[in-house]
């Protein structure tokens, strides 16, 4: 019984120490990636041309996914919020991040600070940026 209870208890502890749903996970079980890649995936960022698959081991599941018409056909975005909420000052933190698919592709990550709708008025407002 003792011999059951350790193999039952350890279980847990190897698959958390291998990491099979993590992002290190995915990369040792999919060597064709290249470096770069690899990299970002760790690090939780997306490139464009990730699969679905790939986004997810990156970022996670999407809060919300809806589809967009544009000049080049239909594209699927994923919406991923990243909100800090605190009591006495209201939103810290109010970022949201896009990922656009076309094709089962990205094509486009976006990040703004509130929605899409007030980043648009406000690089309007802000005017366009000087190059690096």
């Amino acid at each position: 019984m003792k011999k059951f209870l350790v193999l039952f208890l350890m279980v847990p502890v190897v698959l958390a120490l291998y990491g099979c749903s993590s992002s290190s996970g995915y990369v040792r079980t999919h060597p064709y990636l290249d470096k770069a890649d690899r990299e970002a995936m760790i690090n939780g960022e997306v490139r464009p041309g990730f699969d679905k698959d790939m986004v997810r081991v990156a970022m996670g599941g999407p809060s919300n996914v809806s589809t967009t018409m544009t000049k080049e056909g239909s594209q699927e975005v994923w919406l991923y919020p990243d909100v800090t909420w605190m009591p006495l000052f209201g939103n810290v933190k109010n970022e949201y991040t896009y990922v656009y698919f076309q094709d089962e592709k990205v094509v486009k990550v976006r990040t703004t600070r509130g929605s899409e709708k007030y980043q648009e008025k406000l690089e309007q407002a802000e005017g366009p940026k000087p190059a690096p």
